[in-house]
């Protein structure tokens, strides 16, 4: 684990499954925060392959979302890959990672539960998600839990420490990734997913009012084109702040940025169906 940042509790119990892996794994951790490399970490260590092949392992399957959800046919597809003969000498002979895994259907959901019930013994199943609370208890009761804790500035800053980069840089870095180590990766490397300043946008807008906010929804309309990227940097944002909260165990906080986390999230499913921009964002903007 020496390649990956993580912060020392977490390191400990990633170990603690490697030693003794069982059926299901899932990891939370906000958007940016690296679920993604750290499951793949995982999965490559327990095949005991490089982690650059795993894309292409037959013995791996990867479940994305597809239009922003995951659904029963890829339930179908997962049930075709465990009935498949796994080989090699390995204990752990095939690893199912599942991405974002909040965004699986609710019949997805059922049906993969009947996974969890008989799985293959040589077969360990990664699900990642920024919240285990949006799977279903009986999946969740059946999986060990790992939460990518938060590091702190100071260890972020020297990690990340590079005569390429200056410290205005690397600060900016930090504060616009909300914390998360992946997130502040991109933006050094440049290959951002999320525009920096659309992080700087969501930052402004959720510390408005409700009338501020209101002020702004026509030239939000205008750019339709950047709506998805706004959405996800306020999701990274408020997952950050949640993090926080519950950190520091601030109930009115954890409350406020639960509920704009839950906004954002269903705002992002219905930004597909939803023709009038003008109504999309008033919506959105009263109940951040």
């Amino acid at each position: 684990m020496t390649e990956l940042l993580l912060h020392p509790q977490t390191k400990l119990q990633i170990e603690h499954f490697i030693k003794n892996p069982v059926q299901a794994l899932i990891i939370e951790g906000p958007k940016g925060s690296g679920k993604t490399r750290l499951a793949q970490n995982i999965a490559s260590r327990l095949l005991d392959v490089n982690s650059l092949k795993l894309e292409t392992a037959g013995n791996v399957l990867h479940i994305k979302p597809t239009n922003n959800a995951i659904s029963i046919n890829e339930i179908r597809s997962i049930q075709q890959f465990l009935k498949l003969k796994s080989l090699g000498q390995n204990p752990i002979k095939r690893i199912l990672l599942v991405y974002e895994a909040q965004k699986l259907t609710i019949e997805a959901q059922n049906a993969f539960l009947k996974i969890l019930e008989e799985p293959p013994a040589d077969t360990v199943i990664i699900l990642t998600t920024p919240n285990r609370l949006s799977i279903l208890a009986t999946i969740q009761s059946r999986s060990q839990y790992i939460k990518i804790k938060s590091l702190t500035k100071e260890i972020m800053l020297n990690y990340f420490k590079d005569p390429k980069y200056t410290s205005a840089q690397l600060e900016r870095a930090y504060h616009l990734s909300g914390g998360q180590v992946g997130q502040m990766q991109s933006i050094l490397d440049g290959s951002n997913s999320i525009v920096s300043d659309q992080i700087l946008l969501a930052k402004k807008l959720l510390g408005m009012s409700i009338f501020e906010r209101l002020t702004q929804v026509d030239e939000l309309a205008k750019h339709k084109g950047q709506a998805v990227e706004l959405l996800q940097a306020i999701e990274v944002i408020c997952q950050s702040a949640l993090n926080q909260a519950v950190n520091n165990k601030l109930t009115a906080n954890i409350k406020r940025w639960h509920r704009a986390l839950t906004v954002t999230v269903k705002a992002q499913t219905d930004l597909q169906s939803q023709p009038n921009m003008k109504l999309f964002f008033t919506n959105l903007l009263i109940n951040l």
